[in-house]
């Protein structure tokens, strides 16, 4: 998922626009054009129903680009081109096809090429407009694993793209390379050599995200002092480099490349750099300062939560949930989360309400974690009733907790008052100076507790062998 994502990321330009003779002026090439001009080309040039269509078309297209999928998708279908705007169509279509990518739904993605812009379709002849979509569909082609036909399909696209590409076409014919199943670890080695070509700043850049992106980064290691010295005077690939010198397992090496670096993926280097040192806030720090720089940053909020809820830093905590976005955490995680860290910020009636949620979102089929939450919220209510069953409901998914706090409420009436103790008087059960999770884990000789008996053996056993009936508490 990750290559794929980052191969959309860089050939997100070419997947964008399109560009060969139609009807009306050509839309694709002006289409690159920035929003002031686009509007004056709207007001000029197209009638005011055609205007309404492109309006809508560049607002789908700012969402799109600023990861809105729902809202880009919701616009694009809406969007009714009048009959002298046929040009519209295969962008709407493409833009569709993307946004489809965008949401990891590649099949859907795929058919609508297949479809919309098949060899003779009604809006889309192959010869014409092949470039402007073959790339999108080779992704997807390798999404769901169907890497036959991205062979297949590769030498058309490298033949109608090339005029696109600076660099030989070096990223999809490595791609091409790699993927082959029979290639050996020697000819990918070979194959990913260190050229002199890559002598300038992009070309090396290239080449270094190309083997990270692929995981074959482990194949250009020995290559790297090749770099002509000019290169590393520049932050990206310096930034590169350390991330290689990571993940090949030199952290110190790493930390040095990066170390006057505050872009987010330097930052989430040395956030991880961190962790392994066991420095958490250290790490939490270098993991904010990536989320400042990138919001959208899934690698640094992947880690960021955890230690928020490590270091007991609950706001924080819940500011960094909600900026994740469904496609990245579905609602029913997001919500028990969300949940975990209201009731931890003393936020009981907002948790109440996320409880209330996932309630409706799974029915009768509640994960033990929900009840385990509802329980908590239920037993501070005082609410016998809920108490017990969301109790009894986790304890019967195995939740050794909620077993025995089921089997307390039955002997311990007034277990709730708990509740109301003073949070200073439970310190001790915070003290990280307490029980650990590693002693928990530790084998330890079991001790018997010593146990009376409770009837005295020989009474039972005289009564046995006598076949009599014994009536305690009587006498002679």
């Amino acid at each position: 998922m990750k290559l794929l994502t980052c191969i959309i990321v860089y050939f997100f330009p070419l997947l964008l626009c399109a560009g060969q003779n139609i009807t009306e002026k050509n839309l694709f090439e002006e289409y690159r054009l920035n929003m002031a001009e686009v509007d004056e080309l709207i007001l000029n040039e197209q009638s005011i129903e055609h205007s309404d269509a492109l309006s809508l078309l560049k607002l789908a297209k700012y969402y799109l680009i600023n990861g809105d999928l729902a809202k880009a998708e919701y616009l694009l279908k809406k969007i009714n081109p009048p009959s002298n705007s046929a040009g519209l169509v295969p962008i709407i279509s493409n833009y569709l096809a993307i946004t489809n990518f965008a949401k990891a739904n590649f099949a859907r993605s795929l058919e609508i090429l297949e479809e919309d812009f098949a060899e003779g379709s009604k809006w889309w002849g192959r010869p014409a407009h092949y470039k402007e979509i073959c790339l999108l569909k080779l992704i997807n082609q390798l999404s769901i694993g169907r890497q036959q036909d991205f062979l297949k399909e590769l030498p058309f696209c490298l033949s109608a793209t090339r005029n696109f590409s600076t660099n030989q076409q070096f990223w999809a014919r490595s791609l091409a390379t790699v993927l082959n199943p029979n290639i050996s670890d020697w000819q990918k080695t070979n194959s990913l050599a260190y050229i002199d070509s890559f002598s300038n700043e992009d070309s090396t850049k290239l080449w270094l995200k190309f083997a990270l992106f692929t995981d074959n980064d482990k194949f250009i290691y020995q290559d790297l002092e090749k770099i002509p010295a000019q290169a590393y005077t520049s932050k990206r690939v310096r930034e590169l480099l350390g991330l290689i010198h990571f993940r090949q397992g030199n952290n110190e090496i790493a930390a040095k490349f990066i170390d006057d670096i505050y872009l987010p993926n330097a930052e989430n280097i040395k956030g991880e750099i961190s962790l392994k040192k066991k420095e958490f806030e250290v790490a939490f720090g270098h993991f904010q300062l990536a989320l400042k720089n990138n919001s959208s940053s899934l690698n640094a909020l992947k880690k960021t939560i955890p230690l928020a809820f490590t270091l007991r830093q609950w706001p924080a905590g819940l500011e960094l949930i909600n900026t994740i976005s469904p496609t990245h955490l579905k609602d029913e995680k997001k919500l028990t989360i969300q949940a975990a860290f209201l009731i931890l910020n003393n936020e009981f009636a907002a948790a109440k309400e996320k409880i209330r949620l996932l309630e409706i979102l799974f029915k009768d089929k509640i994960p033990a974690r929900v009840n385990q939450l509802a329980a908590y919220l239920a037993f501070l209510d005082n609410d016998r009733s809920k108490f017990e069953m969301h109790s009894a409901t986790a304890c019967q998914k195995y939740e050794g907790v909620s077993c025995w706090l089921f089997l307390q409420s039955y002997s311990w009436h007034n277990l709730n008052k708990l509740a109301k103790i003073n949070p200073d008087q439970l310190s001790s059960l915070n003290d990280s100076s307490g029980l650990t999770f590693d002693e928990l884990k530790e084998e330890v000789p079991a001790d018997p507790i010593p146990e009376e008996d409770i009837i005295p053996q020989d009474i039972v056993l005289g009564a046995i062998n006598s076949e009599t009936e014994v009536h305690y508490g009587e006498t002679e």
